[in-house]
């Protein structure tokens, strides 16, 4: 499998970090963002969205969403236990609806822009810090392996 990526994008590291806690191999391709190699029409054949990360299966189908992706690597794994389902995907729900939003924001604002916009970046922080201790209380509450 093929995994396009770019070091930089909260998703593709996401992506990324399933397929390493599953033991799922893919192969990595860093698409350069500055150049707008998401923009090409040979990477927009395979997600019109212009955007990472995005992995073409093993079938030559092209799977795009980083939870999606996570998703899928996880199947069959102890990542994705049996009977978990409803709880697997609230959380990767969660984490689309309040944590990925001002991550997105901080990595934006600190990474691509020369002066970070103050108000955006505290509001990000205190977004991120609202949700994050939701989850945190989640996880004092859960035994690991």
């Amino acid at each position: 499998m093929q995994l396009y990526i770019h070091p930089a994008s909260p998703n593709a590291r996401r992506a990324r970090i399933a397929a390493r806690l599953c033991n799922v191999e893919v192969d990595e391709t860093v698409v350069d963002l500055a150049k707008g190699e998401t923009r090409t029409p040979e990477y927009l054949a395979l997600n019109p969205m212009g955007k990472v990360p995005t992995l073409v299966k093993d079938d030559g189908g092209a799977l795009l969403e980083s939870h999606a992706i996570a998703h899928y690597l996880a199947s069959g794994t102890r990542a994705l236990p049996q009977g978990q389902l409803d709880q697997v995907l609230r959380w990767q729900f969660f984490d689309a609806a309040h944590l990925a939003p001002p991550l997105g924001t901080l990595t934006f604002q600190h990474l691509f822009r020369e002066t970070p916009d103050a108000e955006a970046v505290e509001s990000a922080l205190a977004d991120y810090r609202r949700y994050a201790a939701v989850v945190e209380a989640a996880l004092q509450q859960t035994r690991f392996c």
